[in-house]
């Protein structure tokens, strides 16, 4: 579980930080670890190949190629949360 926990920790970080989303995926797929199992048309070789495989399906391959995702919440610093207390 915390190989899963890591990942997901990991890609909201990089997200935050607007790491571009094709640069996340291109970090996870391939990551082998345990034994590959057979999903779809291809073998899952770890817990971050599959969220690698499932993002790119997800936001890249069904859009052809158009990244289809918004940033969660706009960044702002610390004085200007403050302004209206």
């Amino acid at each position: 579980m915390a190989k899963a926990e890591v990942t997901g920790r990991l890609v909201s970080l990089a997200l935050r930080h607007e790491v571009p989303l094709e640069d996340i995926i291109d970090q996870l797929i391939d990551i082998s670890g345990g034994e590959p199992l057979a999903w779809k048309k291809t073998m899952i070789k770890s817990i971050p190949d599959a969220v690698g495989k499932v993002l790119r399906e997800k936001y890249i391959d069904k859009h052809l190629g158009k990244v289809m995702y918004e940033k969660p919440f706009e960044r702002f610093d610390d004085e200007e949360a403050n302004k209206d207390t």
